[in-house]
């Protein structure tokens, strides 16, 4: 059986955090390691019962101990600067690049298209979550790619969960995520209706700096902080509202549909496969707010969350997704 190591910059917990722990709860959970920075993600590993080595740095010295204590044989890295660390074991281990999110510098000439470019050849395969991010200018000519959208299923969640809430944000408080553009959004929402309320699942760098913004702003927000199944409190709202800069899948979209809960997103990387007028509301410009406030008027909400869910259950396929898994592995 191989050992299996998946590599994470990371020291909370996201959307790639959450793929590589089902990965490997799913797949090879008695011979893989998940190693990333000490921080709040220990909580989560802890509860899912993965082994785990977190660092006070991720640096080559400390990666190579890892591989040599637990003989590791395939390095499963995590976004760009896991795949380029990673890289440099090539020689002791099969490497594969595993990309989640869809950043803009993807599309253009810049240092870390170049370093990435260079060390290209060292990946045994390229994971994709999407076919937005094989379609950016990096990697549309790349040949040894895989498109693996993500496996979601929320599992067994009551249904008759109260609407308390009009929007809710689910994500990091980082700048990628761009909490204070959700912010700007309920704040000309309601200018508009005062009685738009809104809630925030989540935790990073920038909570206390948001929680300020609200109180200033006298916004009608909640901070309900990091969630780790969030679920009955996604239910509660209308809609989840997508501020982020970059998406290269948006596992928090497909969960929120799974729930019967429309999406409401300008049309950024993967998003734009997940989200249209069956499954909600896709803009040009999220602070377009008479427009988006006259679409929400218009629809059928009913309908819309009844498509959504169906669209959303498409993505509960945890067999076909092991397998293609543990092709790779093989």
């Amino acid at each position: 059986m191989e050992k299996v190591m998946h590599l994470l910059f990371s020291d909370r917990f996201g959307g790639a955090e959450k793929v590589a722990i089902d990965i490997i709860k799913n797949i090879n959970k008695e011979n893989a390691v998940y190693v990333s920075k000490k921080g709040p993600i220990e909580d989560i590993l802890k509860k899912n019962k993965v082994d785990y080595i977190l660092l006070d740095k991720i640096t080559y010295r400390e990666i190579e101990k890892v591989i040599k204590k637990r003989k590791v044989t395939i390095v499963h890295a995590h976004d760009f600067k896991a795949s380029i660390l990673a890289s440099l074991f090539y020689k002791k281990c099969t490497i594969l690049s595993h990309i989640h999110q869809s950043p803009k510098w993807m599309n253009g000439k810049n240092i870390r298209t170049l370093i990435y470019k260079l060390r290209e050849k060292k990946f045994k395969t390229i994971i994709l979550a999407s076919s937005e991010i094989k379609n950016s200018r990096l990697f549309l000519k790349t040949t040894n790619t895989t498109i693996i959208p993500n496996y979601v299923d929320v599992g067994t969640v009551p249904s008759n969960t109260a609407k308390s809430y009009t929007f809710v944000f689910v994500g990091r408080l980082e700048p990628e995520k761009d909490p204070f553009k959700f912010l700007e959004f309920i704040k000309k929402f309601q200018r508009l209706n005062r009685n738009i309320n809104a809630v925030m699942i989540g935790d990073g760098t920038l909570k206390k700096d948001i929680e300020e913004s609200i109180v200033s702003e006298n916004l009608n927000v909640k901070v309900a902080g990091f969630i780790g199944e969030p679920y009955t409190l996604v239910m509660a709202a209308k809609f989840l509202v997508v501020s982020s800069i970059k998406e290269g899948f948006g596992i928090a979209i497909i969960e929120a549909m799974q729930l019967g809960v429309p999406v409401i997103s300008e049309d950024v990387g993967g998003v734009t496969s997940l989200i249209d007028e069956k499954t909600g509301i896709i803009v040009k410009d999220l602070l377009d707010i008479e427009n988006i406030n006259k679409m929400m008027q218009e629809l059928d909400y009913t309908k819309l969350a009844i498509t959504a869910k169906k669209f959303g259950e498409t993505y509960n396929v945890r067999k076909e997704w092991v397998d293609i898994f543990k092709k790779i592995y093989d």
